[in-house]
């Protein structure tokens, strides 16, 4: 009995890191991820463009911390997450055209740059200082900010 407990250990908890897996990303997919899904899904991987891998963004509600892949170039910005995380989340293409800058936070001395996608106006995407940096000049390329 005691060989069957300890060689069923190591299956309980694979099972229970998949399951909250599972759960995690379905209860932040439908906080804003699907909405921007609905417009701009996108399976397709831009072959060229510059790669951020292990980003951290939110989108809407949802908070995703060093697991968004991001890929952009003059066209727009792809974003998907790491494969563990993917499920309910589908791949995104979103235009430069459609991203606005909506404004600067700074809670805590940590700053964090909201910005508006025009065709879903209630899902902010907020992107930290390292993240926006490197996307600053496609966001800012129509604004003076």
């Amino acid at each position: 009995m005691q060989i069957y407990l300890t060689a069923l250990m190591p299956v309980l908890l694979i099972l229970f890191v998949l399951l909250s897996r599972i759960l995690i990303s379905y209860r932040t997919a439908g906080k804003g991820w699907q909405t921007l899904a609905g417009e701009y899904a996108s399976p397709d991987i831009p072959e060229e463009g510059t790669d951020l891998r292990f980003a951290s963004m939110k989108v809407g509600k949802g908070y995703y911390k060093n697991c968004v892949h991001i890929r952009y170039n003059e066209k727009g910005m792809h974003l998907r997450l790491l494969s563990i995380y993917r499920m309910f989340h589908t791949p995104l293409f979103i235009p430069w055209k459609a991203v606005g800058y909506d404004r600067q936070t700074n809670p805590i001395s940590f700053n964090r740059h909201i910005l508006e996608i025009r065709a879903i106006r209630n899902i902010p995407v907020t992107l930290n200082d390292n993240v926006f940096s490197s996307l600053r000049p496609y966001i800012l390329k129509d604004t003076s900010v």
